[in-house]
């Protein structure tokens, strides 16, 4: 288990969870998951290409769906492949996504895209696009994706502080001032809750 990094599956995930993206991080089948990456490797569940929507899973197929660290990847628009793991969440189930900010994306060259917090947040209701989707910000936080490795521990006392003055900072103001700049290692993570959309014919 990462340091803290399972913290919202403890407390959101249950039923019938899906791994995107799992790559060599199977998760147990016994506890209830089913993992997909486009690469097939021993474990998975299916290979799935994220790149070629619609997905090829029903509506409303899972209670958790679990995304860390895979969006940034993708060589591809990727609202269109979050509006499908939307759309594949039951509702009132939860989905967690997981990525790098913009100031510690460009250490890996598959990396394809930057982040911030406020995207995270933002996305789900940006003006004048053409789709909003069915999902409310339960959860949203500065994290530390590096502590999963066995760091030095000096590395893990600037990680730690590094997530700490950010979270007690604001999302706002890191996204916006020169404090990203300071703490370049830290990630971030957002859960959402689906809610069923009202149909304004029965109103």
């Amino acid at each position: 288990m990462y340091n803290g990094e399972d913290k919202f599956i403890r407390k959101y995930a249950t039923g019938k969870k899906l791994n995107v993206g799992s790559g060599i991080w199977i998760r147990p089948k016994s506890e209830g998951w089913f993992n997909i990456d486009a690469i097939d490797r021993d474990g998975l569940d299916k290979v799935v290409d994220l790149t070629k929507l619609p997905l090829p899973f029903p509506d409303n197929s899972f209670d958790f769906v679990y995304a860390s660290h895979i969006l940034e990847h993708l060589e591809c628009p990727v609202l269109p492949v979050m509006e499908e793991l939307v759309r594949i969440m039951k509702v009132d189930g939860y989905m967690q996504i997981a990525v790098p900010l913009e100031t510690n994306t460009w250490d890996n060259v598959t990396h394809m895209r930057t982040f911030s917090a406020v995207a995270l947040k933002g996305w789900i209701n940006i003006p004048n696009y053409k789709k909003k989707v069915n999902v409310k910000v339960v959860e949203l936080e500065y994290y530390a994706h590096g502590l999963r490795e066995n760091k030095p521990l000096h590395i893990r006392l600037y990680l730690n502080f590094s997530v700490w003055i950010c979270n007690l900072i604001g999302i706002q103001f890191v996204t916006r001032s020169f404090i990203k700049y300071l703490f370049p290692c830290v990630d971030a993570r957002a859960v959402y809750q689906k809610y069923e959309v009202q149909n304004e014919n029965k109103m």
